[in-house]
């Protein structure tokens, strides 16, 4: 992507990636950052003074961020300045003055308030001094305006704010009803993994009873593949495991791992969607360091969670559901979020 600041300067500070600033008096384009991987906080100086050649794209300042549906989310902080709509004006804060007017840039916001929007004929969207999250709905540039209408060439001042933009954090669900590491037997941030490629964060097992449909359930707006499938222990009979690789927009956030799987139908590199039983568990005979299952009330499948440090940013473990081991976790409810999550160390889920 190109940047054009016009005399604005901006400021990048990419999360493991370093820090860049760029000051462009002369108007000529930086280099191409290319789309966000990591958290990315944009410092940016708006001015009220707007040029009314091509309006009204020409009020809309182009950050030079690209945005992905389901993929990024965007947090703005107004930290300082004013912006006069008019001569002679006291100037406004992010948060505007006053009623919507019909003639401005986002006619449903408050006047003189902080608006975006994503892609240059996209719909407006209100801001103001909200310092909340806010995930897009469409995949496209991000513009921010000074919600004014008519002639921006006699405003003046301007506004400092942040703008960070970050990867979400998406959540993985309870494949069936039942307890997650019951009586502390398999304890997340301890039990053994699988995960051969060393991609998962952290395990444990799930307690359902023997025939119980384990039904696949995430996020929406994720691509799920089985990258591998196999035997849960070779040469032991512990049934069949499962990688699913979590993905957005061709970019894989995360993987999850089923083991101790019974009835399997999928196959490499089939498509896994909401809903899709993957298996059913099972009490395989007892194999001491595989399957230390003997009696019913024990059967259980073996689950896995991490995120892909090297397309996610290296801080973001995935976490775990905070939940008793001996309370009955409802089917389609939260197990573990991954991806953009900010954790630093395997811990449960805040």
């Amino acid at each position: 992507m190109k940047i054009r600041n016009y005399g604005i300067m901006l400021m990048f500070a990419v999360s493991g990636v370093g820090c860049y600033s760029f000051d462009e008096a002369d108007g000529t384009d930086t280099e191409d950052l290319g789309i966000v991987d990591f958290a990315l906080t944009q410092y940016i100086y708006l001015p009220g003074y707007r040029s009314n050649i091509n309006i009204p794209y020409g009020w809309w300042y182009d950050t030079g961020t690209d945005l992905v549906t389901n993929r990024y989310r965007v947090q703005f902080s107004c930290y300082s300045g004013t912006i006069l709509p008019w001569p002679g004006h006291p100037g406004m804060t992010c948060a505007g003055q006053g009623a919507p007017w019909n003639q401005s840039v986002a006619p449903s916001c408050t006047f003189g308030s902080l608006v975006g929007k994503v892609g240059q004929y996209g719909q407006p969207f209100c801001i103001g001094s909200n310092t909340g999250v806010i995930s897009p709905s469409v995949t496209g540039r991000l513009y921010i305006a000074f919600n004014d209408g008519v002639n921006f060439q006699d405003n003046s001042g301007g506004w400092n704010l942040n703008a960070t933009v970050t990867l979400n954090a998406h959540t993985i669900n309870m494949p069936f009803t039942g307890l997650f590491n019951k009586n502390g037997a398999a304890n997340p941030a301890s039990h053994p993994r699988f995960d051969f490629n060393n991609i998962t964060d952290w395990s444990t097992d799930l307690f359902a009873a023997a025939g119980t449909d384990a039904t696949f359930s995430v996020s929406s707006g994720l691509t799920a593949t089985v990258v591998w499938k196999g035997d849960t222990c070779p040469g032991v009979n512990a049934g069949t495991t499962l990688f699913i690789d979590l993905s957005s927009n061709g970019v894989r956030y995360g993987r999850a791992v089923y083991s101790h799987l019974d009835g399997v139908t999928l196959s490499q590199w089939s498509n896994v969607g909401n809903g899709t039983v993957l298996g059913k568990t099972k009490q395989w005979p007892l194999s001491w360091g595989c399957y230390e299952v003997s009696n019913a009330n024990d059967v259980h499948i073996h689950f896995e969670l991490g995120t892909d440090s090297g397309n996610v940013g290296i801080n973001n473990e995935a976490c775990w559901r905070s939940a008793s081991t001996t309370t009955t976790l409802p089917a389609g409810s939260q197990l573990g979020q991954f991806g953009q999550t900010g954790y630093t160390v395997k811990q449960a889920c805040p």
